[in-house]
């Protein structure tokens, strides 16, 4: 999709998703590699493949030539038919997969799609689920995505290669976001240039440009597609799909609570201190992390556990290389008696090959990315989302659980949480639980880990918004991400006569006032927000804090130093939920609240990146 002259017959609308995905895998692609060096890192010969057939390369030539690129579909699959055995290109560029909505809610259609022949789809012929590979075709010059002459940059910096780059993401992202994948391959075409790409959760490979009219690299790379196995072709194994019924899947499915067409799978998780194998069976996730093209891209499920037939929560992840293993961290946690968190079954890295990407400086020394590595993790409690709440003073004694875990994997441990986020804390029979310690540290530890910035920026303090790169994620900065997420979801979900966005800076400086113009319906809420925004005005100032260091300079210190440790707000929170009026007034529990939201295209950042967006197209409410 791409734009030309507006008001004629070329004109295109661009499309937000593509430039939203353009914009979250910017500095992610790495090349250029050679054709032949590509195909025998990531689609290798099989040893049992026959001889390719030799190439006519008559059949290509007049494809290049067309002047219209949907006439070139055909003639491009038939000149392909030769080199495919078992697996089937399909035209699929006139019908959307109305079942995908991964990246953003975005439907896809890739010009070409490539199945298992036994698995093309019919009657709808574009089905991400099924899916192998994909073919985009383009015949304009200033659609081209990538470098071109030797002094190109590898992302080519028009908007037609910026928009061309996002439709290729989007339509990868989709395979990965639904099937379980370690890697896919795809091919690009422009004219009579075409290219390879290698995607994977950290980056993606691309080709140099090659002459397919001349050369055999493209009949050679569906020729070894055709005979590669499936951990080759980039298919998760560990993963296994239940299509028959037996007394184990019928009794998996009760437990799970799911009808009887609900598609469901087995899962192996190998324990890293074990050794031993262990089987959960699951269906769809009740997470959304994992339609994001690049990162952690973490699906949870509620599982199925075959051997003591409980239900558990299976996290599946690609943990940064160099950070301390999940489940090593709830190890440590539970060693030292840290209160309110889940207990772990089991964790440990999938294994294999093709279940760790990043490594490119082979590649390219210039690209530097993240090192992801496949991994699980199976926990005892599932619990409900923070947003769920039957009554606010539950969704406050959640958060104050999780404080408590939080201070005590600080004050006994030694550990800083570092992602304190709404999708962190959970809401459970006994209050709640602080999980997700996979972005965790040791206090003790000094200096970056990682190339980019982690977190989830809705959350993260105005100390570390403001001062990207320049200062050290303290226990201050976790606290204060607790004071976004009570105002977040109070935002959000709490019952108000509230109708617009506020910044943080806004907020904290304004402090009653803005509490004020939330309208929340319970005053209780309303007032401990507003104790909570108080205090941490003595982190950036506010008027209130400057007239208290004009009259007591020591009071002000003490002040800023109660900030940093946690006795403060327990304090607050526990003193405010032991009021019996706020825990006897009923069901106020949550319902969902409209606002508008920004545009793709002026707001969206990789989640982790260095740059943080002004504004928030996933939630509805803008908080700076």
């Amino acid at each position: 999709m791409s734009s030309t002259d507006p008001f004629t017959s070329t004109a295109f609308i661009r499309d937000d998703v593509f430039i939203a995905a353009a914009i979250e895998t910017k500095g992610k692609f790495v090349g250029f590699m050679k054709p032949d060096d590509f195909l025998d890192r990531f689609l290798p010969m099989s040893v049992n493949a026959p001889g390719m057939p030799p190439v006519n390369h008559d059949k290509f030539v007049p494809i290049a030539l067309l002047k219209n690129e949907r006439d070139m579909y055909s003639p491009l699959i038939e000149a392909l038919l030769p080199f495919c055995k078992d697996i089937t290109l399909v035209d699929t560029s006139s019908m959307e997969d109305s079942e995908t909505e991964a990246f953003l809610h975005r439907s896809i259609e890739p010009d070409i799609s490539c199945y298992k022949s036994d698995e093309v789809p019919s009657p709808s012929i574009t089905r991400t689920r099924n899916m192998l590979s994909y073919i985009e075709l383009k015949n304009r010059e200033p659609d081209e995505p990538f470098g071109v002459d030797s002094d190109d940059p590898i992302e080519l910096d028009s908007k037609d290669a910026r928009d061309t780059r996002g439709q290729l993401a989007t339509y990868a992202n989709a395979i990965q976001a639904t099937q379980f994948r370690t890697q896919v391959l795809s091919v690009v075409f422009n004219r009579s240039r075409c290219r390879f790409i290698h995607w994977t959760r950290s980056c993606a490979i691309v080709t140099e440009g090659f002459d397919y009219t001349s050369e055999d690299w493209l009949a050679t790379f569906f020729w070894r597609l055709s005979h590669a196995g499936d951990v080759a072709r980039g298919l998760d194994t560990s993963v296994a799909p239940l299509n028959t019924v037996s007394e184990e899947t019928r009794r998996a499915r009760r437990a799970l609570k799911i009808s009887d067409d609900a598609p469901i799978f087995k899962i192996s998780v190998i324990d890293d201190q074990s050794k031993d194998t262990n089987y959960y069976i699951v269906s769809e996730p009740f997470t959304k992390n994992h339609i994001h093209p690049l990162g952690r891209c973490t699906r949870c499920f509620k599982a199925f556990d075959c051997r003591t037939k409980a239900i558990v929560l299976l996290k599946d992840t690609w943990r940064i290389e160099g950070y301390e293993k999940e489940g090593d961290v709830y190890r440590e946690l539970h060693k030292h008696g840290v209160s309110y968190i889940p207990g772990l079954v089991t964790a440990g890295d999938v294994g294999g090959v093709t279940n760790t990407c990043g490594k490119t400086d082979d590649i390219s020394s210039s690209s530097k990315h993240r090192v992801h590595v496949h991994y699980r993790l199976v926990l005892d409690t599932v619990g409900t989302s923070l947003t769920g709440f039957d009554s606010t003073h539950e969704m406050v004694t959640a958060v104050h659980c999780a404080l408590i875990a939080h201070f005590e994997a600080v004050t006994k441990a030694g550990i800083l949480h570092r992602d304190i986020s709404v999708g962190n804390i959970i809401i459970t029979d006994s209050g709640g639980l602080l999980i997700d310690w996979e972005l965790s540290k040791k206090i003790s530890l000094t200096g970056p880990r990682a190339l980019e910035r982690t977190g989830t920026w809705q959350f993260v303090s105005i100390r570390l918004h403001e001062g990207l790169g320049q200062h050290i994620h303290n226990v201050g900065d976790d606290l204060e991400s607790f004071l976004w997420v009570l105002v977040w979801v109070a935002l959000q979900y709490a019952r108000s006569d509230m109708s617009g966005g506020l910044a943080k800076r806004n907020y904290i400086e304004q402090d009653y006032p803005a509490i004020k113009r939330m309208t929340l319906s319970n005053e209780f809420l309303a007032r401990i927000l507003s104790t909570l925004s108080s205090k941490f005005g003595g982190r950036y100032g506010t008027l209130l804090f400057d007239m208290k260091e004009t009259e007591d300079q020591i009071a002000a210190e003490k002040w800023k130093a109660d900030l940093e440790s946690h006795e403060w707000m327990l304090g607050e929170l526990e003193k405010a939920l032991k009021n019996t009026e706020w825990r006897n007034c009923g069901r106020d529990g949550w319902v969902k609240q409209e606002f508008r939201t920004s545009t793709p295209e002026t707001s969206w950042r990789r989640k982790g990146s260095d740059s943080y967006p002004s504004r928030n197209i996933h939630a509805t409410v803008d908080l700076g």
